[in-house]
């Protein structure tokens, strides 16, 4: 039961970084992560907000060997298997918009699926299907607790997405509104105007 239970923890852990930052213009941030070997790294991306949302990004390993790059994104996915222990860098490029800033968030996740070594420790006594069985349903428990970290960062995003352009529509709306009293001050003030202009006319016709 123990090793059950050891076995059943384990399977349930992955390693998962999340970040989010502001990218000020002009600007290049860089973010070094480890991982262990030859198990798969997820990466996903997106912009949150700012006028014209395109970035560059550039994932370099720790031989600075470039493995990805892709220029003008606002959001973006990919997997690779790390084959080193030490960094690898994340750089995130504002060089296209020279005026504003962008609000970024980026998601890493590594699983660690258990090993058939791991198992023969754990439980001597079991059969080679039983291990079989057992690698198999931890697969497949993997494999949901990752779609479900994916649905949460989604749903997370959403919300985010949603917050942001609550904020805009409130300052669009708020600006219009504030654009609208000026033209009704400046078009009551021009009436007046004008009404004592003409006044004034008929009032030097009255005196000649």
């Amino acid at each position: 039961m123990k090793s059950f239970l050891v076995l059943f923890l384990f399977l349930f852990f992955s390693q998962i970084s999340a970040h989010s930052f502001s990218l000020p213009s002009g600007r290049t941030e860089c973010f070094y992560e480890t991982f262990e070997t030859e198990k798969q790294v997820d990466f996903d991306f997106q912009v949150l907000n700012g006028i014209n949302q395109y970035i560059n990004l550039k994932v370099r390993s720790p031989q600075r060997v470039l493995m990805y790059n892709k220029q003008r994104t606002e959001t973006e996915k990919f997997s690779f298997t790390p084959h080193s222990t030490n960094p690898y860098s994340f750089c995130f490029e504002n060089i296209i918009s020279s005026h504003h800033k962008k609000e970024i968030n980026f998601n890493l996740y590594q699983s660690i699926a258990p090993s058939y070594r791991n198992l023969e420790k754990e439980g001597k006594e079991k059969t080679p299907l039983e291990i079989d069985n057992i690698l198999l349903l931890g697969e497949c428990t993997i494999g949901l607790s990752e779609k479900f970290e994916e649905i949460k960062e989604l749903v997370k995003y959403l919300k985010i997405r949603e917050t942001v352009h609550r904020n805009t529509t409130e300052s669009t709306n708020a600006r219009v509104l504030l654009w609208s009293t000026f033209q009704l001050v400046l078009l009551t003030i021009a009436s007046f105007v004008q009404i004592w202009v003409i006044k004034r006319r008929f009032e030097k016709k009255h005196f000649v």
